[in-house]
């Protein structure tokens, strides 16, 4: 099984056995790097703003690189097979974190990661935000997606973003989102534009 490949014009690599990721480029030794791309922009209050788009994460047979900047945790997919989180109807949050933080597949729930939050100051509250309008939608490819994500009035640098399941007892974590590097607003708006085809796919 190749651990890169291409569908539909899209070229991935593959993450591990059921997890694979689009990819923008390889780097020196053929490492495919996954980027988040940004852009600066003025909104519709002439306030400097920035907007980050970022891949989808797409669950499918697949072979993995574990040193991969982004992934989904393994607690998420037992909670998935055991019931246990419900995308739609609970509270799903994405935090925000700074260079401390790397996705390691093994952590559990928001306590592993929240030592790398970004302070609550600058527009940012502890714990993020909740994502809005979450719909699951029934297909060959089944996606979860949600609102794009937006921090108003905002002062801050973020590398990363977590998703996890604020409803659950543990807070357990979803999947982290590697930004490819320092993203800063100042006295904007920061906004996480997910992807087209969903936050997470699973085919």
């Amino acid at each position: 099984m190749e651990r890169i490949f291409e569908h539909e014009g899209t070229k991935y690599v593959r993450i591990n056995k059921h997890l694979a990721a689009p990819f923008n480029d390889v780097n020196d030794n053929g490492v495919p790097i996954i980027k988040s791309e940004s852009e600066d922009f003025i909104n519709e209050h002439g306030v400097p703003s920035k907007r980050i788009k970022v891949n989808c994460l797409t669950i499918s047979p697949a072979s993995i690189n574990p040193n991969m900047a982004s992934g989904i945790y393994n607690r998420f997919k037992a909670n998935l097979m055991n019931k246990e989180c419900d995308l739609e109807a609970d509270t799903i949050k994405v935090a925000l974190v700074n260079n401390s933080h790397s996705f390691t597949a093994t952590h559990n729930g928001y306590s592993d990661i929240s030592a790398n939050e970004l302070a609550a100051t600058g527009g940012y509250t502890t714990g993020g935000a909740a994502l809005a309008s979450k719909a699951v939608t029934q297909a060959a490819t089944t996606k979860f997606d949600a609102a794009d994500t937006s921090w108003t009035s905002a002062t801050f640098t973020a590398y990363h973003a977590v998703i996890y399941d604020d409803t659950l007892a543990g807070d357990d974590l979803i999947a982290s989102i590697d930004f490819g590097g320092a993203q800063a607003v100042s006295s904007g708006t920061f906004t996480i534009q997910w992807h087209a085809d969903g936050i997470i796919t699973l085919a």
